[in-house]
């Protein structure tokens, strides 16, 4: 029985295409389920596909596929808590630093820049493009999936989210942390919006959940490695502040 393990959920799907099903490979769940025992069913024989294919008939079988299953599982996440976002999301000692802008601004490459420094005995790419974000126990994770964009670079691990980074092209490095009010455009623009309303409305309420616990930032920078220190640098000195705080208002 085709059933993955993606982000801790079950996901049942069949794929033909061989692209999803070298990719899908390590999200193999072990031991057996049915179909009907899994969080997420994604059918190819549902009609949406059909639609999906037709509106998108110049690109191949596989690369509809792909697409359309990857966009049936973000679709389904906020009925277990999560939530797409389009960024690269990477792991460093264990927790993760996740850095959204629009496409060509230069995420892949610059988390890119965080294993060079890091190097991988620290740090592992959960997500080159579109990590699944869930909400569990009190923290967001952020997981890897098998839907990456167009590099094959993902892992299926999950780490408790850092921190949020906005990246914008400039010069100069610089970081600014932001509020929730000035991130809510920025984040909301990178994610998929519902048609659903009982489904849109239960991911704003996440998103407002993750925007008070989530430091967020807007790096300004010029893809390098000095940028990488920069935000690494105003993010670790932000927790530990923020713990000193946390602990003051305890006494």
């Amino acid at each position: 029985m085709p059933v993955y393990n993606i982000a801790g959920l079950h996901v049942f799907m069949e794929p033909k295409g061989a692209l999803l099903q070298t990719r899908a490979k390590k999200y193999l769940a072990r031991g057996r389920l049915t179909k009907e025992q899994c969080d997420i069913i994604i059918d190819e024989h549902s009609p949406g596909f059909a639609v999906w294919q037709e509106k998108y008939k110049v690109y191949s079988y596989a690369a509809n596929e792909y697409a359309w299953f990857g966009y049936r599982f973000y679709s389904a996440l906020p009925g277990y808590g999560g939530f797409f976002l389009h960024a690269s999301a990477i792991a460093l000692d264990g927790v993760a630093y996740l850095f959204s802008a629009d496409s060509g601004t230069g995420k892949s490459t610059h988390t890119g820049l965080w294993m060079d420094c890091f190097g991988q005995e620290r740090a592992q790419i959960l997500n080159d493009d579109k990590p699944a974000v869930l909400y569990k126990s009190g923290t967001f994770y952020a997981f890897g999936t098998p839907f990456s964009g167009k590099n094959d670079l993902n892992t299926n691990i999950g780490a408790p989210v850092k921190a949020l980074c906005f990246l914008e092209r400039a010069q100069d490095n610089h970081i600014e942390r932001i509020d929730g009010k000035q991130a809510i455009n920025r984040i909301f623009t990178q994610m998929i919006h519902s048609a659903d309303r009982e489904n849109m409305e239960t991911m704003l309420s996440l998103l407002d959940i993750f925007l008070h616990k989530t430091p967020v930032y807007v790096l300004h920078c010029n893809i390098s490695r000095q940028a990488v220190l920069t935000a690494y640098n105003a993010m670790r000195a932000d927790e530990e502040n923020d713990k000193l705080q946390q602990t003051i208002a305890k006494l």
